[in-house]
């Protein structure tokens, strides 16, 4: 039999760590935004970690998941990654065959809600569930010098202690995750040779793979019932009522002090579940996600969104500020991507803080084959949420640090006020991009292209409809030269505008791109 604990009977809960989202899943260059918003949420973990712990042996006990329910400290609630104790009692002379550096084995991380439904709590919805192949350690062999003659345990110099297992740890990545409530459900979920979701039937050392346990209380967080754990196991017997509750599920179970999960659990106020890969000067993101704050391209770089889409939503307790996207640097491309935002809260904010979909702050660079919709805070009258804007001070058509903006091919819709703007000390290429305005409404006065303040563009190819402001008060415009310092349009369609072009001030007919 592969556990070990002293008590008369089993008891075992895995030793986790979780972390809080950031904003690029994977490691960003350090120009990118990574918040440093993370902090402790959850704390039962056994530090120094000795050379082993009490553990739950999956094969010996016919379980195929065990985990526990926990309240988070805080108000941190995005995750990043998970490390969980285990203890390996698989020696490398058991299994000459397998390499001596160690072995590999899957294991599964699931978080769920609570169901509090009932008078007993319950595994609610799965939140989320992350699979690794985890590299394992051999325990060392057996120590007869120090353990004793006969003896097959392994003594651990560093607390002076002859083991059977080995305590080691394994990091999940959580990022597909994101946020989660209060309280969660976790359950470490793997198969062995006749036991686990899908059985492997064959001998090996995964039969000596166990769960680490902790006898320690939390020190942050809370572990809702200590006396309780959330245990799938075939035996009826293993459970506190005899499998009354029935088996081969994930449910309660009694009578499990004075073990306490072994969790460390840390999250982030603010964040997102995108998750990237770099390559050269090119990040790919590499899945629809969701975020609430900007995603910030680094300088010189290329976000490939890889037909994928990103979507804002507003953070607990707030409301999403700024850009979807934006630059880091003097210099960005963002082509290929999805950007969009779901159903944020109708909150009026100025500067920095405005409502944008990509923006381009003093960079030079392209956006190109992009959609970007629903940049919006619903039927509101912010004078926010340009779907697109490039922007460089100062706002007076001086030619100084001019920024040289592509805008090509990008398909735009359901704005809040704009759909490409080109204001300030920039050069724009505006060209066969589709917007499409909201229609005539009467809540704010939308316009489908503007070049203003300054800023000059070549404005050609281009289809803009739907801007219409029902009240006499404003006027919208499919195209709109405000003060622009030099602007050349052709080719472009417009129709079912309030008014298809509009020119106030200077710079209709004239362009100029010197830098």
């Amino acid at each position: 039999m592969k556990f070990q604990f002293p008590h008369q009977r089993i008891a075992a809960v895995g030793a986790v760590a979780v972390l809080g989202l950031l904003s690029l899943a994977v490691a960003p260059p350090a120009s990118a935004a990574v918040p440093a918003a993370d902090s402790v949420v959850f704390d039962a973990t056994v530090t120094p970690l000795p050379g082993n712990l009490p553990s739950l042996g999956f094969q010996a006990t016919q379980t195929a998941e065990f985990g526990d329910r926990v309240q988070l400290a805080g108000t941190n609630r995005v995750l990043r990654s998970a490390t969980v104790t285990m203890s390996d009692w698989a020696m490398a002379s058991d299994y000459p065959v397998l390499p001596a550096s160690g072995w590999t084995h899957p294991i599964t991380f699931n978080v769920y809600s609570v169901d509090n439904s009932t008078l007993v709590p319950a595994v609610g919805t799965l939140i989320g569930s992350v699979t690794e192949t985890v590299t394992i350690p051999w325990r060392p062999e057996a120590d007869p010098a120090n353990c004793g003659v006969g003896a097959t345990k392994w003594f651990s110099s560093t607390d002076n202690t002859c083991y059977n297992g080995l305590a080691f740890n394994v990091t999940f990545d959580l990022s597909t995750i994101g946020t989660v409530p209060n309280e969660i459900i976790y359950g470490i979920a793997y198969n062995t040779n006749t036991w686990g979701a899908h059985p492997i039937g064959l001998p090996g050392p995964y039969e000596s793979l166990n769960v680490g346990l902790n006898t320690a209380a939390p020190t942050v967080g809370t572990d809702v019932e200590p006396g309780a754990a959330f245990w799938n196991t075939m035996t009826p017997g293993n459970y506190t009522d005899g499998g009354l509750g029935g088996v081969g599920t994930l449910r309660r179970d009694t009578n499990w002090a004075p073990y306490t999960p072994a969790v460390s659990l840390t999250a982030s106020t603010t964040g997102s579940d995108c998750l990237f890969s770099t390559t050269g000067s090119t990040i790919t993101l590499l899945n629809d996600c969701t975020t609430d704050q900007t995603i910030l391209v680094p300088d010189n770089t290329t976000l490939d969104g890889n037909s994928h889409s990103i979507t804002a939503v507003d953070p607990v307790g707030g409301h999403f500020l700024g850009a979807v996207v934006a630059n880091a640097g003097t210099r960005a491309n963002v082509t290929n991507v999805t950007v969009t935002a779901s159903q944020l809260a109708d909150a009026c904010d100025g500067g920095v803080d405005r409502l944008r979909g990509i923006l381009f702050d003093g960079a030079s660079g392209s956006i190109t084959h992009n959609t970007v919709v629903g940049i919006n805070q619903g039927q509101s009258g912010c004078q926010e949420g340009n779907a697109i804007e490039v922007r460089n001070i100062p706002f007076d058509g001086t030619h100084p640090g001019i920024k040289m903006v592509a805008i090509s091919g990008n398909t735009i819709s359901d704005y809040q006020k704009t759909g490409i703007v080109a204001n300030g000390n920039v050069a724009a290429m505006i060209t066969n991009n589709t917007v499409t305005g909201s229609g005539k409404i009467d809540y704010i006065a939308q316009n489908g292209i503007q070049v203003g303040f300054g800023a000059t563009a070549f404005v050609n190819g281009n289809t803009s409809t739907g801007n219409w402001y029902t009240p006499k008060s404003d006027v919208a415009c499919g195209i709109l030269f405000f003060e622009a310092g030099g602007v050349k349009a052709s080719n472009n369609t417009l129709f079912d505008n309030e008014r298809n072009q509009c020119n106030f001030g200077k710079g209709g007919g004239k362009m100029d791109l010197t830098p």
